[in-house]
C-alpha cells in the first residue's frame, strides 16, 4: 500500500463549491433512446436552473418575485412571532461549505476570528437557555414574470479576490433562467443583493439615497433630505455622505419617502458576522421608510462555539464538545431593524468545479485507476448524464487537512486527521490520506485546483470538518459535487435538504467516525445510495 498519510504540498485545496452537476441531478442510468435522453436533458436543465437560482438566494430571504424558487423558509425563533407577508417570503437556500480552504480571508479582513467577535457580532443573543427549533414555511409559488431582475452590489470587484461574490451570487444569477442581473438600480421593486464583504455599509448609504432621489425625480417629487442643499436636479451618489448620525436616522424615520421602497438583502459571508449589520439595517430602514424592505443573511447562527476535541484512544466515543448554542433570534432586540429574522446563509456550490467535471468528463479524463473512456470502462457513459457517484474509486478515505496547518482555528481538524491516520495503521487494507491536493486560500478559491478536483473522484469517502470557532466551509459542497459519500461533523443547522444518512453522514465523535467508515466501506450499496440522494 502506498503511504498516503502526509502531503508534500503545504497548502490545502481551495473551496470549489457549485450547484449539483447534471450527473448528480439526473442519476446514473441514461435514458434509452434519443427521445428519452432528450427528455432527461430538458428535465435536467429545468432543475439546474432552479438550483442556480437557489445559489443566488443562498439561504437568504426571498423577496416578492424572488419567492419564485422552490425553497422552504427557515429561521431560529418562534413561528408565530413574525409576519411573512409581502414583500418578503422567507427562504433558505441550498448551502455548502468550503472544501479546500475554510478560511474566508477576504471576508474577515476587518474582524478577528475569535469567539468574542462571534458573540459580539451577529451572534451572542441567545437568552433564557432556550434552543428554538428550525422551522419551515411552505414552498412559494413561481412569479408571473420571469426572469426576475436583480441589482447586485458591488458593481465592480477584484477578480483575484472574487470568492463568494463571483461563485455564489454573480455566476449563479448569470446561469439561471429565473434571474438576471440588471443594470437599472431604480427599477420598481427590483431587489438589491449587497455582498457586504466587498461593499460595506458606508458606500451603500449614498447609493441608496441617490436611488431614492432619482425615483422621486421621476415622479416630479422632492426626495426628503435633512440637507437643505440637496436637490432632485442632481441625484449623484457623490452628493451624499457615507455616514448617518443617530439624529439623522431619527429625522428620516419621521420623514419617510413619498415613493415605494424596494427589498435590500445584506449578504454576509464573514466567519464572525459583519459587526455593522444591524446598524446598517437601521439606517437603510429609516431611508426607505420601513424595516419591511431590509433582510440580513448570515453564516453565524450559533454563539459560544469553541470545539475542543482530543485524540485519546481510550475515550474515542466522547462526543465533540463546544459546538456552540443556537442563537434564539426571537430574543434579539434589534430585530425591529429588519424584516423577520436573519436567514441561514451557507456556502453554495462553485460552478467552475461542475464546469470542470462536465468539460473533462465529456471526453477522456484519465487518472490513477484508468480512464473514463467508455472503451476502457464500458459502464461509463461519457455524456452530460454521467453519474459521478458510480465512478470506479480505488482509494478509500480522505480528509483534506494537513496536521498543524492552523493552530489557532484548526485544532479540531488536526484531531480528525490524526485519528484517520491511526486507522491506516489498524486497517492497513484501507487507503487513507490526511493532507492537501492543490493550492488553498485565495488562489484556490478563484481558480480550479485540478489535483483537488480529481482527488474528489478517486476516494469512496470524503471526511469534512468545521473550524474550531465557526461553522461553514467550501469543502462540503465540493465533496458532494464529486459524488463520494461525505461525512461531516455536526452543523447547526445542516444546509437545507441535507440530513444525516440522506445525502451525507454526520459523525459526532472519533469513535462514531471510525465505526461509520468501517460500516460504509463494507456496505458499498448503502454507501452509494446515500451518496446518490
Amino acid at each position: 500500500m502506498t503511504d498516503e498519510r502526509s502531503s508534500t504540498d503545504p497548502s490545502a485545496p481551495v473551496p470549489i463549491s457549485e450547484a449539483p452537476s447534471d450527473a448528480q441531478i439526473v442519476g446514473s442510468r441514461p435514458r434509452p433512446g434519443r427521445r428519452g435522453q432528450d427528455r432527461a436533458r430538458r428535465g435536467t436543465e429545468r432543475r439546474r436552473d432552479v438550483l442556480r437560482a437557489v445559489l443566488v438566494l443562498s439561504a437568504i430571504g426571498s423577496v416578492g418575485p424572488l419567492s419564485a424558487v422552490w425553497l422552504y423558509g427557515g429561521r431560529w425563533g418562534d413561528v408565530s412571532t413574525f409576519d411573512y407577508s409581502s414583500p418578503w417570503r422567507s427562504m433558505v437556500s441550498l448551502g455548502a461549505e468550503e472544501n479546500g480552504d475554510d478560511d474566508n480571508d477576504d471576508a474577515d479582513d476587518d474582524d478577528a476570528d475569535t469567539s468574542k467577535d462571534i458573540d459580539e457580532g451577529m451572534g451572542g443573543f441567545a437568552q433564557n437557555g432556550t434552543t428554538p427549533p428550525l422551522s419551515h414555511l411552505p414552498p412559494s409559488p413561481l412569479p408571473d414574470k420571469l426572469p426576475v431582475p436583480v441589482y447586485l452590489l458591488p458593481r465592480s470587484y477584484d477578480k483575484g479576490k472574487a470568492g463568494e461574490y463571483q461563485h455564489f451570487l454573480k455566476d449563479g444569477i448569470h446561469r439561471s433562467s429565473l434571474l438576471n442581473i440588471t443594470d437599472d438600480p431604480d427599477g420598481a421593486g427590483n431587489p438589491w443583493f449587497v455582498e457586504v464583504v466587498r461593499f460595506k455599509c458606508e458606500p451603500l448609504l449614498p447609493v441608496v439615497r441617490a436611488s431614492i432621489c432619482r425615483r422621486h425625480a421621476k415622479e416630479g417629487l422632492e426626495a426628503p433630505s435633512i440637507d437643505s442643499t440637496a436637490s432632485t436636479q442632481n441625484c449623484s451618489a457623490e452628493n451624499y455622505a457615507e455616514t448617518m448620525t443617530s439624529q439623522e436616522v431619527k429625522w428620516y424615520r419621521e420623514h419617510p419617502p413619498s415613493v415605494p421602497g424596494w427589498p435590500i438583502v445584506l449578504v454576509d459571508y464573514t466567519d464572525s458576522g459583519y459587526v455593522n449589520a444591524f446598524s446598517c439595517a437601521d439606517k437603510l430602514s429609516a431611508l426607505l421608510g420601513s424595516n419591511e424592505y431590509i433582510r440580513i443573511a448570515t453564516r453565524v447562527h450559533t454563539k459560544m462555539r469553541h470545539v475542543k476535541s482530543d485524540f485519546v484512544s481510550n475515550n474515542l466515543n466522547k462526543p465533540f464538545e463546544g459546538l456552540g448554542i443556537p442563537i434564539n433570534w426571537a430574543h434579539e432586540p434589534r430585530l425591529s431593524q429588519i424584516h423577520g429574522v436573519p436567514m441561514v446563509l451557507r456556502y453554495g456550490v462553485r460552478s467552475d468545479l461542475v464546469d470542470f467535471y462536465e468539460r473533462d468528463l465529456n471526453g477522456v479524463f484519465g487518472y490513477d485507476h484508468g480512464s473514463l473512456d467508455p472503451a476502457v470502462n464500458p459502464g461509463v457513459n461519457a455524456s452530460n448524464l454521467l453519474d459521478l457517484v458510480q465512478l470506479p474509486r480505488d482509494k478509500d478515505v480522505i480528509h483534506f487537512w494537513p496536521i498543524g496547518e492552523d493552530l489557532a482555528h484548526g485544532r479540531h481538524r488536526d484531531v480528525i486527521s490524526k485519528y484517520l491516520l491511526s486507522l491506516s495503521e489498524t486497517h492497513p487494507q484501507w487507503r487513507i490520506k490526511a493532507g492537501t491536493e492543490g493550492r488553498r486560500s485565495r488562489a484556490g478559491r478563484n481558480e480550479i485546483q485540478r489535483l483537488y478536483a480529481k482527488s474528489l473522484l478517486q476516494y469512496k469517502i470524503v471526511v469534512v470538518c468545521q473550524r474550531d470557532m465557526w461553522e461553514g466551509h467550501y469543502r462540503l459542497m465540493e465533496a458532494l459535487t464529486g459524488g463520494a459519500l461525505v461525512m461531516t461533523d455536526p452543523m447547526q443547522p445542516l444546509p437545507l435538504y441535507l440530513k444525516d444518512r440522506d445525502g451525507l453522514v454526520v459523525y459526532s465523535s472519533l469513535g462514531d467516525l471510525g465505526a461509520k467508515i468501517e460500516h460504509y466501506l463494507s456496505n458499498p450499496t448503502e454507501r452509494l445510495k446515500i451518496a446518490k440522494r
